[in-house]
């Protein structure tokens, strides 16, 4: 695994030094790539990791252009500050550093390091739309793979094969519906804004497999997510964007559909209410990392630090494993990276918000989709674990650089 990760290494230093967008798309690609695992003379590492510096070190050795991520630092510059700082003060607080740097450098500085290099090379949304058509590519290969397992015998990992979840090339099945979700969102854009029938057909067949994933997934969280971002997409363009109302109808509908399919409304309500065995899981899990922070209320339990902190407040020791998070959003920034860190998070998002406003005039559709990409995530992070992984942190910054890569 060594040798292919050096020959990625090289490969990507060129793409970049040919071309930044095309090694951008290609990573794009391949973030799951994450999943490749290997040690650098003990160091953990994965192929993801060395894609992403070797673009970094392409774009600093050919290109070195500072004067537009600096112009697009200006309106986010300080929160961003911030939320890296308190990152790295979280690798001291935590009772498990080795587990934390690790945790920081994947999470934090290589996803940050990726938003900078979008911020630099991306030019302007026509750029931003190849990687969607990028990101597109392990939605396919992601879902092919998981029909597999569902009709075709591919192997499902256990404790999964009894439920028939569904897990594609992940671990656990709520990792599909955390990946796909949000950019379920983004595919939807590229089906109303294209002409071609091609190309629409293309992004249309994406889409539902995509969302079919999902449903064999069984990821709950996902599918409410998606359902909860698909109407707050047809409010927002009925409200501010009227050019595409009938394709918003066309989506409702859809979405009315998948609602049916989801479940009955009992159902439904049972996991909005979280009345189900999953929903008092939650409860209890939050009941008790509640318990640790009034007792670690700044600092939490700092990165990786979650599963030591807890152990005096589980109570459900005898009938619940410690989970790696708290899974809900407000709670896993909390508990890994403090109130400094959750403080920054939320004035990041704040940020989002009021670029995605002053950039609404000059392109209604694209801004209304991220907007709802992002709300798809923040959504899912009501009940699980949106940004403390490899592919999600990146996915996050991914999603966050587009308003201001349109302003």
């Amino acid at each position: 695994m060594l040798c292919f990760a050096i020959v990625i290494f090289f490969i990507f230093i060129f793409l970049t030094y040919k071309n930044s967008l095309l090694a951008l798309f290609a990573f794009s690609a391949l973030i799951p790539t994450y999943l490749l695992r290997f040690d650098i003379s003990g160091l953990p590492s994965t192929i993801l990791e060395i894609i992403i510096w070797a673009i970094f070190f392409g774009w600093i050795i050919f290109h070195r252009d500072f004067k537009l991520l600096k112009s697009r630092l200006t309106k986010i510059g300080w929160p961003l500050a911030l939320f890296f700082i308190a990152s790295i003060i979280a690798i001291f607080v935590s009772p498990e550093k080795i587990s934390a740097l690790g945790v920081w450098r994947a999470y934090f500085l290589e996803s940050i390091l990726i938003f900078l290099l979008l911020l630099a090379i991306i030019k302007d949304k026509n750029d931003f739309k190849k990687l969607i058509f990028g990101l597109s590519i392990p939605a396919l290969y992601i879902s092919i793979y998981a029909i597999a397992q569902k009709f075709f015998g591919a192997p499902i990992p256990y404790p999964w094969q009894s439920e028939l979840r569904v897990t594609s090339i992940f671990e656990y099945p709520n990792a599909v519906g955390l990946f796909l979700a949000p950019i379920i969102i983004l595919f939807i854009y590229q089906i109303i804004n294209n002409k071609k029938i091609l190309i629409t057909g293309y992004w249309l067949s994406i889409t539902i497999l995509s969302l079919l994933t999902i449903i064999l997934a069984k990821s709950d969280g996902a599918i409410f997510s998606v359902m909860g971002a698909g109407v707050l997409f047809i409010l927002l363009n009925l409200f501010f964007n009227k050019k595409y109302k009938s394709g918003v109808v066309v989506l409702l509908l859809v979405l009315i559909a998948g609602g049916l399919l989801f479940s009955l409304l009992e159902m439904a309500q049972e996991k909005i209410m979280l009345q189900d065995w999953s929903g008092f899981v939650r409860l209890t899990i939050w009941g008790e990392t509640w318990n640790m922070l009034r007792n670690n209320w700044f600092f939490g339990a700092g990165l990786a630090g979650y599963q030591t902190a807890i152990i005096p407040f589980h109570e459900s020791r005898d009938w619940m494993e410690i989970f790696l998070y708290p899974h809900n959003i407000i709670l896993n920034f909390w508990s890994e990276m403090g109130l400094i860190g959750l403080a920054s998070f939320i004035w990041l998002l704040e940020k989002f918000g009021k670029v995605c406003y002053a950039v609404l005039k000059r392109d209604k559709l694209f801004t209304i989709t991220t907007i709802c990409a992002m709300s798809a995530l923040l959504i899912h992070g009501l009940v699980d674990v949106p940004y403390f992984k490899n592919d999600l942190s990146v996915l996050f910054w991914m999603i966050y650089s587009i308003p201001i890569i349109m302003e």
